[in-house]
Order: C-alpha cells, then structure tokens, then sequence
C-alpha cells in the first residue's frame, strides 16, 4: 500500500509542501487515524507509518536526502521503462542536471537567500521547461521579494502543468490578493478549498480577502471555519490567531451597525483616501478595486464635494492673498463659486471617458468619476492653502508639489484602472490636466 505512492502523496501535500503544510496535514490525519479514535489494525499500522513519515519530512536532512532518493528512482524508473538512444540519454542528462540545480534552490530558499534560489530554479526550468516544482517554487521566492507579478506568472504556469495541486492555487491566491486582484483571489482560493475541505489557511485568507470589500458576514463564517480546522489540526497557534481576526471583525461589525448611514460614507471616504494619499502609484488600484461600483461613485462625489468646499474657501479667503491678482472671481458670490468649482470635477470626468473610449481601455463612468475626483483632491488642497498663506514664494513652490502629484494619480488611474497601456497613459495624461483646469483657465 505504501510502496505505490510516494511519502507525500501518503501525507496529501505536494513535493513542495512548506514543513507548517506538513505538519498540519499529519495532524489531520493523525487526528483522523489515531488507534484512540479508530482502533483497528489497520489504522493502526497506517497511524504509524504516517508517524514515521512525518518524523523523516520535517527533518530537513532527512527530507533532503528522501528527495534525493525520490528524484533518483523516479530518474531510473524512465531509464529502464524506455528504450534508451543517444537523445534519450541527453535528455535523461538534462533532467538529472535539471534536478540538482532545483534541489540547490531549495537550499538556498531555506536559508532565505531568494534572489540565487530564483537563479538556480531558472536554470532547471531551462534543462526541463516541465518540472512544476520549479515554477511553484520559483514563484513563492518571487512572492518573498515583493515580486507578486512574477510570482503570478510562475504560479500559473505550474497550474497549467498540473492543476491539481491545491497548495499553487492557494498561493496564487495570495499573490493575486497582494495585487489587488480580489475576484481572481477569490477564484484561487475557492478552488483550493474545494480541492481540499480542510485547508484552514485557505479559509483564514478568504475570510480576510472578504473583510477587506467589506463582506463582513462571509468574512466571519470563513474565519470561523479556519479557527475550527486550525483546532482540529492542533494548529494551536494559528488557531489563536484566528481567534483575535474574528474579535477584532466583531467590534468593526459592531461599529459599523452603530453608525449612522451619512457617517459610514465619511469613513468609507478618509479610508480609502488614506490608502493612496502617501503612495498613489501602488495604493490607488487597490483603493478603488475595494470599492463596489455604487461604492466608488458614491466616493467619487465625496472627493468632489471636499475639492468644491477647498476651492470655495481657498478663494473666499484667498481675497486678501495673491489669489486675487490669480484668479478674478474670488470677489464672486458663494453660490456662484460652487458652481465653479464643480466644472473641472465633469470635465475631467468627461475627458478621462472620452480618452478611455478612444484608447479602447477598459473601465466605466465609476472609474472615470475616481480617478477625475482623486487626481483634484491635492489641487483643491493647494487652492485652500494658498487662500491660508501670504507667501507667494511658498504658493508657487505647493503648487509645484501639487501639479505633479494630479500628474502621478491621473498616470495612475489610466493605466491601473482605465488599463491603457503605459504609452498611452504617458500621452493621455497631460491632455486630461489640460482639459481638466481648461474650464477655470477659461473663466479666469
């Protein structure tokens, strides 16, 4: 029974299996096999070689020489099933050299030396493009250094290779995540936990995946379900951690119902301009794909509104500044700045519709409202500052800062959101600054 599979098919890991995906599979079967619970020769004897099993695997000696001793016979097993000719013995070669320079890999992986992992796991894949533990490997030491778009591509080759392997579903899940790819996150962990029903980590990052678009009640029975694999597995650590994750969703469930409707929009609002204000370029993407399409509109016209109320202040103060040399109509009456100040929200608006029509980018008028919203919000903060501040030395120098802050965020949007190329987003978005300030440029 047990020479016909290999130790980690016996444990339902694969080859690549991390030692915490190892122990948590032999405790799930420890739990399942114990004499205790089963008792019967069988199970018994099973329960036992299980043990034996994970006592070699999570020795990493002993491991290594195991998959020596593996990589060795699955070697010899092709050379004596096959008619062996001159190619065949160079393709045998590759894949033997194939194998050591993944096995070097692998040292340096635990050793944490990522970068030459990488190298290594490069080079088997060019003595044999089929080796799936290269790529999956490859992949996770490309998620290590912050690498989640080639991490991906690694991943989703392994999977085209073998798609079953639940473990590369689940990572590519979390590389998808980090790229604020929330469906495909969702997709990847959905087929890991149907691949595997007790994979707690898979539930653990769903639930959290779900906590961040704000599906708070799948977000829970999630949790809950992983806390309750984690503790079957006698995962006693993570199953702690699970536990402070359901309490901390709780009080923000508990929060969130007790307050008012108007305020949740409020705080919807300053959540998601916290999460690019500081760094538009990695933290506007993800900013917006949180958002539901009634979310981001509804976001969008809060930036608007808070644009209009600093332009409106900016020039109502700015009357005793050097606005008023600037700008004509700071004289001009409230009602009529309001009006003013919504012209380069729905022109802007307009021109980053247009520009993505024309660019064939993909995308919508929620899109286009965010981006538009998000890219004038440091303008009108420039606008209310210099309606603050005398100086005209220090106004010019703000405005600098500004201008090109509108600059990076509108880049941003088009290729992040509106998926225009980068040459296209480079052309686009001067024209849309342009458009944008062309109604104010206009009147003044």
């Amino acid at each position: 029974m047990f020479k016909k599979q290999n130790y980690y098919q016996i444990l339902g890991v694969s080859k690549t299996a991390t030692l915490e995906e190892i122990k948590k599979a032999y405790r799930r079967l420890a739990v399942q096999y114990h004499p205790d619970v089963n008792p019967s020769d069988e199970t018994g004897d099973f329960f036992k070689e299980i043990t034996r099993i994970y006592d070699i695997l999570r020795n990493p000696l002993e491991r290594e020489k195991y998959d020596q001793e593996l990589a060795q016979a699955s070697l010899n097993e092709v050379e004596f099933t096959s008619k062996v000719s001159e190619p065949d013995v160079e393709v045998n070669l590759k894949d033997k050299q194939a194998v050591n320079f993944y096995q070097q890999g692998l040292k340096k992986s635990q050793k944490l030396n990522y970068q030459e992992a990488i190298a290594d796991y490069t080079e088997a894949l060019k003595l044999n493009p089929e080796l799936v533990e290269a790529y999956y490997q490859r992949g996770f030491a490309q998620s290590q250094l912050s690498n989640h778009r080639e991490a991906f591509a690694d991943y989703t080759e392994a999977l085209h290779r073998n798609d079953q392997i639940p473990e590369i579903y689940y990572y590519r899940g979390l590389t998808r995540f980090k790229l604020a790819n929330i469906t495909g996150a969702l997709e990847d962990l959905n087929q890991a936990i149907a691949m595997n029903p007790h994979y707690a980590a898979a539930y653990y990052h769903r639930g959290l995946v779900y906590q961040e678009i704000a599906e708070k009640k799948a977000a829970k029975v999630n949790l809950k379900q992983a806390a309750k694999e984690f503790l079957t597995q006698g995962d006693r650590f993570h199953y702690r951690q699970t536990l402070n994750a359901l309490e901390n969703l709780q009080k923000t469930l508990t929060i969130i119902d007790k307050t008012p409707p108007p305020f949740r929009l409020l705080l919807q609002i300053l959540k998601t301009w916290r999460a690019f204000a500081f760094n538009p370029i990695e933290g506007l993407f993800p900013a917006f794909i949180k958002l539901g399409n009634r979310q981001a509109i509804a976001v969008g016209i809060g930036f608007a509104l808070i644009f209009n109320l600093c332009f409106v202040l900016g020039m109502v103060l700015g009357m005793a500044t050097v606005w008023q040399k600037i700008f004509p109509f700071t004289n001009l009456p409230i009602s009529t700045l309001i009006i003013i100040g919504f012209f380069p929200v729905l022109s802007l608006t307009g021109a980053s519709g247009l520009m993505r029509i024309i660019f064939q980018g993909n995308g919508s008028f929620s899109g286009d409202l965010f981006i538009s919203t998000a890219s004038l919000l440091p303008l009108g903060l420039w606008v209310l500052w210099g309606g603050l501040i005398q100086n005209g030395m220090a106004i010019a120098i703000l405005g600098i800062f500004a201008t090109n802050y509108t600059i990076l965020t509108l880049y941003t949007g088009c290729h992040e959101i509106s998926l225009m190329s980068s040459s296209k987003s480079v052309f686009t978005t001067p024209i849309l600054l342009f458009l944008g300030l062309l109604p104010l440029m206009l009147i003044a």
